[in-house]
């Protein structure tokens, strides 16, 4: 019974089979228990999580991604596109890049809410700032509203997209005023706006004296409204006709094939 027991012993490396063995059989069983010891520690637990990313890893490439998403403007739906995730793949076969679902309910809500953190932190230290707004509509005819705060920090003069909310009621001038204050009640910087730059449509005038700030008229929009008035007159409008003729036929003729 004592020689399986003495195997295992010498095997595992605790101590040579005999004292008459000489030091190079001893190192070498030493090595060959070693090397037994590693084979059984390599199972296919300790192989797979070899291949595993660390935390801190995994989310600086989510980072990444949400950052290329956000930055480039491109459509959730591409982190599903195969062409992408091959992409990813090829690039880093370790990483699992996340689906549509875990972008726009986990990621970007996420990073979000840390660079808002940041802006309202900044935004302390600012005494005095403008905002441009705008109300616009999408293609699939939702509404929106646009905040921009505009400051100097440090010398330097930064722009910074508060919010863009989806409205739903009607775009009287007090309810502008109220989306617009409630936006700059959120990042703290309701007493701190002295001026905006808006358009000249009358909702929007009544929303700047109610927020009792002082406006500056868009000038792109004032052109604007410049240039159409300028159209009704007869003599304008019929060499404008004119000219866009020759444009229209000019790029028909660069397109016709020869």
């Amino acid at each position: 019974m004592e020689a399986p027991f003495h195997c295992v012993l010498l095997l595992s490396g605790l101590f040579p089979l005999s004292d008459d063995v000489d030091d190079g059989q001893s190192l070498a069983g030493s090595e060959a228990a070693a090397s037994i010891s590693r084979a059984r520690l390599a199972t296919p637990f300790t192989e797979a999580g070899k291949n595993k990313m660390t935390e801190a890893r995994i989310n600086e490439c989510h980072r990444a991604v949400v950052k290329f998403v956000v930055k480039g403007l491109h459509p959730f739906a591409t982190v599903d596109a195969s062409a992408f995730r091959e992409m990813i793949k090829t690039l880093n076969p370790k990483y699992n890049a996340p689906n549509r679902d875990s972008l726009t309910n986990h990621l970007i809500p996420a990073w979000c809410g840390v660079e808002k953190s940041n802006l309202i932190t900044e935004l302390k230290h600012v005494k005095h700032a403008a905002i441009t707004a705008d109300g616009w509509t999408s293609f699939s005819q939702d509404h929106y509203l646009t905040v921009t705060l505009h400051y100097v920090r440090e010398g330097q003069s930064k722009d910074k997209v508060l919010q863009t909310r989806a409205v739903y009621k009607a775009q009287t001038g007090i309810a502008v005023a109220e989306e617009i204050e409630g936006i700059l009640e959120e990042f703290g910087v309701k007493e701190k706006v002295v001026a905006a730059t808006m358009d000249n449509a009358a909702n929007i005038n009544v929303a700047v004296k109610t927020l009792n700030i002082f406006k500056f008229p868009c000038f792109a929009h004032t052109l604007n409204l410049g240039a159409q008035k300028l159209y009704n007159c007869n003599t304008v409008s019929n060499w404008a006709a004119r000219i866009r003729s020759v444009i229209v036929w000019m790029k028909r003729k660069a397109t016709t094939p020869q």
